[in-house]
């Protein structure tokens, strides 16, 4: 029994090995190149998904290739424009193995994915300079959003690499577009010296505007001062005259009464004199001080040696 059961078991695993040797597989998303001592025919290409025989190696060689959608991304590098404008660009590319001729694809390729994607970006890369060197800088970098002409670019760099691409190379290009976008260093550095300078230029005109409308302000705010100035002295004026016209109505009236007019001015100068808390030693003998001197009938010696009534406080 033991015996029988090694010999089952041999046999068992020696027909697993013949079909895992005699059979592959392709699945969905796979197209497969049955190859005959190293060649095939356009038949041998397999894209159906199932089970396949085949003789075993080295007679016969299986090679699985994947046939979904997969980007490329370029290097890199820089590009000059029509208008000798060096930029740096690099672009995706969405790829796959075309589907309705897979057999050139793996001649063109001898059926190694790298090298068709070696192949593919050379292609993209040659036709980038071509495309890029026929437009202008400002086709891509622009402040005006109406002049941009990324979409227009786009197109033309796909068309004319998926023609070639489709024709020589048996590769579907599905789409393609700008990836990135920026200047050399040398470049960027002349451009924000531009930008630095195109700045300045615009800040000393807002200021020559801003000092100009100073100007204009302060010519006109003076223009009113004096204009305000104008009008006030000439209402003081007229002030002075209608005072002085009242003045003189009251002198008038101080010429026929003199010692009430002496008398006044005499208090006056007492007030201004005590305007504040003072201490005052002073002889009442002189005026204005004698209205201090309470005594009706005293009499007290003027500068000249007569003596001079003394007025009495009221």
């Amino acid at each position: 029994m033991n015996k029988l059961t090694t010999i089952v078991g041999s046999a068992v695993l020696l027909l697993v090995f013949v079909f895992y040797m005699c059979s592959f597989q392709v699945r969905s998303t796979e197209i497969a190149v049955l190859k005959t001592f190293g060649k095939f025919e356009e038949n041998d290409i397999k894209t159906e998904p199932q089970l396949y025989f085949k003789w075993p190696w080295p007679i016969q060689s299986v090679v699985v290739t994947d046939n979904r959608t997969r980007v490329l991304k370029d290097t890199y590098e820089e590009t000059p424009t029509r208008d000798s404008q060096n930029l740096m660009v690099t672009t995706y590319t969405c790829w796959r193995i075309d589907e309705k001729s897979p057999y050139k694809f793996h001649i063109a390729n001898s059926s190694s994915e790298k090298k068709a994607e070696a192949k593919l970006r050379n292609l993209v890369q040659a036709q980038k300079k071509i495309v890029i060197a026929q437009h202008d800088l400002s086709d891509l970098v622009n402040t005006d959003p109406n002049k941009f002409k990324f979409d227009q670019i786009e197109q033309e760099l796909l068309a004319r690499t998926k023609t070639t691409a489709l024709e020589e190379y048996g590769i579907e290009i599905q789409a393609m577009g700008i990836r990135r976008l920026s200047f050399p260093k040398s470049v960027s550095e002349k451009i924000f010296e531009r930008m630095k300078a195109h700045e300045q230029k615009k800040a000393a005109k807002y200021e020559t505007e801003g000092e100009a409308q100073a100007q204009a302000i302060v010519a006109e705010a003076s223009a009113v001062s004096r204009n305000i100035l104008a009008v006030a002295d000439r209402l003081a004026e007229q002030i002075k005259a209608e005072a002085k016209a009242e003045v003189g109505e009251y002198y008038k009236e101080f010429d026929e009464h003199a010692e009430l007019r002496l008398f006044l001015d005499r208090l006056e100068a007492t007030v201004r004199a005590l305007q504040e808390r003072t201490t005052i030693i002073m002889d009442s003998a002189f005026a204005p001080f004698n209205l201090f001197d309470f005594d009706p009938d005293a009499r007290a010696a003027g500068n000249d040696g007569s003596e001079v009534p003394l007025a009495r406080v009221p």
